[in-house]
């Protein structure tokens, strides 16, 4: 997640909340998330805390789901969801399309990124495998880590 991604969270999150609200915990808000996009209780359970069993993961459901704040926050998250329009939604992944894959790799050393970023080719790849060598040094390796 890139950092304007995460302020646009942040951002959307601070706004979402009710001004005396306490937030919910990170792991709350996954499971109200998870809920709001429709998976069951004990799916979300498991998303929100992944160490968690199938038994122990349906006590949560039940337990959170119980709990009003988290009850609350479920429905704002669906009614914010059912406010976006098609315009907001297909400006976002026209941003999407039009972006070049190739910012991934800005200012690594490698010969091929950079004559495939020269040529303006980055829109035709489709697929890259990066492969490390443990017999090039860490200094020498161009690959990000």
């Amino acid at each position: 997640m890139d950092s304007l991604e995460k302020i646009r969270k942040d951002h959307f999150e601070m706004n979402s909340r009710k001004k005396d609200e306490k937030p919910l915990k990170a792991s709350h808000e996954r499971f109200a998330a998870e809920i709001a996009n429709g998976a069951s209780g004990v799916a979300a359970a498991r998303a929100a805390f992944p160490n968690q069993n199938e038994a122990s993961a349906t006590s949560t459901a039940h337990r959170l789901l119980k709990r009003p704040e988290i009850r609350e926050r479920i429905q704002r998250r669906i009614e914010e969801a059912a406010s976006l329009t098609s315009n907001e939604i297909i400006g976002t992944l026209a941003a999407q399309m039009r972006s070049d894959p190739m910012e991934i790799f800005e200012g690594l050393d490698n010969p091929i990124i950079a004559r495939i970023t020269e040529k303006k080719l980055g829109h035709l790849i489709k697929s890259m495998t990066i492969k490390r060598s443990s017999k090039v040094p860490a200094t020498q390796r161009w690959c990000p880590r």
